[in-house]
């Protein structure tokens, strides 16, 4: 499903069911692109963001979701592999913003 569908997933998989809005958003700059995804959810801890780009790693306490764990380390091998850098910063208490940059 690609990087943007994976971000989408995990978005809506981990977010609040109803009442919510996730946001999309593309940024270019002297370093590249860089493209985000937004949603709500509780704000990940500064120490558990670099784990959650790890294989078989999910959010903290998430188990009402399916899947083995492996959607965000896709998407850091294939942002990596085009030699751009992925990251996870929350904005605010019940918002996460994924976002990934890909240089020009």
């Amino acid at each position: 499903s690609g990087v943007f569908g994976n971000l989408l997933a995990n978005a809506l998989k981990y977010g609040p069911r109803r009442g919510s809005d996730i946001k999309v958003s593309a940024a270019r700059s002297d370093a590249g692109w860089t493209f985000a995804v937004q949603g709500p959810g509780p704000a990940i801890a500064e120490d558990g963001r670099e784990r959650l780009f790890e294989a078989w790693e999910r959010g903290p306490g998430e188990r009402r979701a399916r899947g083995a764990g492996l959607g965000l380390a896709i998407v850091r091998h294939i942002v990596e592999r085009h030699g751009g850098e992925v990251g996870v910063a929350p904005t605010g208490e019940t918002n996460n913003r994924f976002f990934f940059t890909l240089p020009t």
